[in-house]
C-alpha cells in the first residue's frame, strides 16, 4: 500500500528496499509468473507508478474497497514476469534465494 503523498518505496511489502527491476527478478526467481496490484481509486500517482514499471490495467472492481470511511473502486493491474507458454518452476521462499 502506498499513500498518495508517500514516495514510491514499497511495491510489494516483502521486497521494500529493492528497485522495481530487482523486485521483478526476485519474484521470477521464486517462480512467480505474474505480479498483480490492486489500487484504491482515485489514485493517479500510484497508477502512474505501477504503469511506469510495466504493469497494465486489466480492470476495475466497483465499490469494493473500503478506505478512510468510504467505498472506492479498485483498479486491478498485472505484470507478466515470464512468458505465458513457459511452465512455472517450483515456488521458492525469498530466504532460499
Amino acid at each position: 500500500y502506498e499513500a498518495v503523498d508517500s514516495s514510491a518505496r514499497d511495491l510489494s511489502g516483502t521486497i521494500a528496499a529493492d528497485s522495481p527491476r530487482d523486485a521483478r527478478d526476485k519474484l521470477r526467481a521464486q517462480g512467480y509468473c505474474v505480479a498483480f496490484a490492486g489500487i484504491a481509486l482515485p489514485n493517479e500517482p500510484s497508477c502512474k507508478l505501477h504503469e511506469s514499471v510495466g504493469f497494465t490495467k486489466v480492470g476495475v472492481y466497483h465499490g469494493v474497497g473500503f478506505k478512510l470511511g468510504a467505498w472506492h473502486d479498485v483498479g486491478w493491474y498485472e505484470r507478466r514476469l515470464r512468458p505465458a507458454d513457459e511452465a512455472p518452476p517450483k515456488l521458492r521462499l525469498l530466504s532460499e534465494l
